[in-house]
């Protein structure tokens, strides 16, 4: 919501967890851990990484639910969810630039939003995240998108909740 104070739209996009994914094998060797049913009510786990590691889909599901439940007023939201994404605050109806996405990982996922955005007449785009990759794809979308003027806030310092 603070981010709503300053910008009209904000998008969340989420990882897709694929069963025939060769990244599956890479969360197999982590071990299996204790999945839990995710509620709004449920207690967040002192051990912060490893409950992540299990219930990250599920997570990711009643985050998207409720963010795109938000009643806004000239303000939108739209989060991924799976293949999908919901959306809050819009009438849009389609979303062929966004989905169905069958994009696995955030990176890439987040650069059909920005795209998104500036079909739809955003000129300016603030990417928040702490990873160097998305960075470097965000330098390549400019050529993709030559008039959008594209800020990268860049660190782990989470200010902004």
């Amino acid at each position: 919501m603070k981010q709503l104070e300053h910008a009209k739209r904000v998008d969340i996009v989420w990882d897709i967890h694929k069963n025939d994914s060769l990244k599956k094998g890479t969360r197999e060797k982590k071990g299996k851990r204790t999945c839990r049913r995710i509620l709004l009510s449920t207690t967040i786990p002192t051990d912060w990484h490893s409950f992540l590691d299990e219930n990250k889909v599920e997570l990711f599901h009643l985050l998207a639910e409720q963010i795109a439940s938000l009643q806004l007023e000239n303000r939108e939201i739209y989060t991924s969810v799976e293949k999908n994404v919901l959306h809050s605050g819009s009438n849009r109806n389609d979303l062929p630039i966004v989905e169905p996405c069958t994009h696995e990982e955030t990176d890439t996922r987040m650069m059909l939003h920005v795209k998104d955005a500036a079909v739809c007449g955003h000129q300016r785009v603030i990417i928040r995240t702490i990873d160097t990759d998305i960075v470097t794809l965000a330098i390549s979308i400019l050529y993709i998108i030559p008039d959008l003027e594209l800020w990268l806030a860049f660190g782990t310092r989470i200010s902004y909740i």
